[in-house]
């Protein structure tokens, strides 16, 4: 008999993939041991975005491999920021991540995503993800289609984004606001994620209201984003080495802190892979790489021929 909580999830998967066009039959042999990993880049800043909270950042995302992924014609790559925030009292407020998602299917579009969750304590939600912009809406991000988590913004580009097509996102803190949900009028700073150049301009990708109940319009909080890190993965279950990718991340670069307080600047960047198992070995894949052809910036890698350039039992390694 199947149990409740797998066949869940394995219906959240089916559903979510087939909102991103991809098919959601796990390539055949395709296992949780086996699978192609997810990647991780941990930078590390000084001062800490604990102690000095960004209300301004950006990074850039390039795929500078992408023709073996286009002619696999399935799957797809999410390349994302991920960031937690700070509220004024000094607890944890909503979270998520924003980026790129390159799209295997031909017929499909590759698109940039924000996505921010409520922030829950105990089972109970104590700050809400509100969609201020058209690209956004009340979302079930991660779960069944019946219920709600946060708040997703999303754009379907046009066109595929070539090789060597480079984007800035950048993410920024407007003042507080209000909005209504529910029947209820919440407060907050709103946060805006943007992406140059879309054709040529500057798109906003979304603006998201994260409710504070220690903030009323006219006033500025003391937090803000505390930390900040990034990760590369596949779009449903991925053979090891099925295609060869690359994409370049740079950042994320701190431009504005709560209080004008000094700027955090990034003083290394680590790696890992993903792994549910704490025997390392028994997730098998070792067709990846990060690596670094400057300070500031990381290249992370997917292929057959490659091998990881740090030991991956023995947690993550330093990039630059």
């Amino acid at each position: 008999m199947t149990h409740p909580a797998l066949f869940a999830a394995v219906i959240i998967c089916l559903v979510i993939l087939a909102k991103t066009g991809i098919d959601a039959k796990a390539d055949e042999g395709c296992t949780r041991e086996n699978k192609q990993r997810t990647l991780y880049g941990i930078p590390l800043y000084s001062p800490t975005l604990d102690s000095n909270p960004a209300t301004s950042a950006y990074t850039t995302f390039k795929g500078v491999q992408l023709q073996s992924l286009r002619a696999y014609n399935n799957r797809g790559v999410y390349a994302a920021t991920t960031l937690k925030t700070k509220q004024k009292d000094g607890t944890t407020g909503p979270g998520g991540y924003f980026g790129v998602q390159w799209i295997g299917k031909s017929k499909s579009k590759d698109q940039l995503i924000f996505s921010i969750w409520d922030k829950k304590q105990n089972g109970v939600v104590t700050s809400l993800a509100l969609p201020m912009h058209g690209t956004c809406k009340r979302n079930c991000n991660d779960c069944r289609e019946d219920d709600s988590t946060g708040t997703q913004c999303k754009v379907k580009l046009d066109e595929k984004l070539e090789e060597g097509e480079e984007l800035t996102f950048r993410i920024e803190r407007e003042a507080v606001q209000s909005t209504t949900y529910d029947d209820v009028t919440y407060t907050g700073h709103v946060w805006r994620v943007t992406v140059e150049p879309i054709q040529g301009e500057v798109l906003t990708l979304g603006r998201i209201l994260f409710s504070d109940d220690d903030l009323e319009i006219g006033e500025e909080s003391s937090g803000g984003v505390k930390t900040m890190k990034m990760f590369q993965e596949q779009l449903g279950c991925t053979n090891c080495g099925a295609f060869s990718f690359e994409a370049q991340r740079k950042g994320p670069y701190i431009t504005a802190t709560a209080g004008n307080k000094p700027l955090p600047e990034i003083q290394k960047l680590s790696a890992s892979m993903s792994c549910d198992d704490t025997d390392k070995d028994k997730c098998t894949c070792r067709a990846f790489n990060a690596v670094s052809d400057e300070f500031g910036s990381v290249s992370f890698m997917m292929g057959e021929s490659l091998t990881p350039s740090w030991d991956v039992n023995g947690g993550p390694g330093q990039i630059y």
